[in-house]
């Protein structure tokens, strides 16, 4: 995974040491943390960016290069043009559900820090670790609400803690992934749930750049990958 921001707001409480008592289910509940649905899954993502919505599926069925399917676009099947579009795009970008996620091996559970827990939940924040590849990740943090009972993240949010700059020219000024997962069952593991991201910035310190994103994840099924 790759995500990129954190949730505000919260008193910083015990600090939890992984070494010395991070809790197991903290530990399973991270080593199992995926933005992504389990292999062999279809699902479909309905995405709302400002006005625009649209719905495609995923079928690991299907030959390599050909699993994405545009359903609807502003709740209209799509036009013969927009299809070619979205093909064009899909080939060369990356699915819009996947961006600004993270590698949960890059997350520094040493610094780990229990902000509030009761009974059955418990509310972590880490950083990630100082020899990360992706540039980012050393100005985010990942804030994750824990449930116990089935050592799993219930929900996760990252945010922008410091100004950015990724590039000559562009300064990040705000940036929060904001991701939930249905609960695990005994036949169902955790799946992606909704994903949505709030970004301000400024292009040459004078352009205002700004995207908010809404990603949902609906109608899954468990399939047989493509050989």
């Amino acid at each position: 995974m790759r995500f990129l921001a954190t949730l505000g707001g919260f008193c910083f409480a015990t600090l939890v040491a992984a070494g010395a008592g991070a809790p197991d289910y903290l530990r399973a509940a991270i080593n199992n943390l995926s933005s992504d649905a389990p292999r062999g899954w279809a699902y479909t993502l309905t995405t709302t960016r400002e006005k625009e919505t649209t719905a495609e599926r995923f079928d690991p069925s299907k030959p390599q290069g050909g699993e994405w399917t545009l359903l609807s676009t502003n709740g209209r099947p799509p036009s013969a043009g927009e299809i070619t579009r979205y093909l064009r795009y899909k080939s060369s970008n990356t699915p819009v559900a996947k961006r600004g996620t993270f590698e949960r091996g890059e997350l520094d559970i040493d610094s780990a820090q229990l902000l509030r827990e009761d009974d059955t939940h418990a509310e972590f924040r880490m950083r990630f670790r100082g020899d990360v590849s992706e540039p980012v990740l050393p100005h985010v943090v990942l804030e994750a609400r824990v449930q116990k009972s089935t050592a799993s993240v219930e929900s996760c949010v990252l945010r922008l803690v410091e100004p950015f700059s990724p590039a000559l020219g562009m300064r990040m000024n705000e940036l929060t992934v904001t991701m939930k997962f249905t609960p695990p069952r005994p036949d169902l593991p955790a799946l992606p749930l909704e994903v949505s991201s709030h970004f301000r910035g400024r292009l040459f310190l004078v352009i205002p750049v700004a995207e908010d994103l809404r990603v949902v994840f609906s109608d899954f099924a468990r399939l047989a990958p493509a050989k």
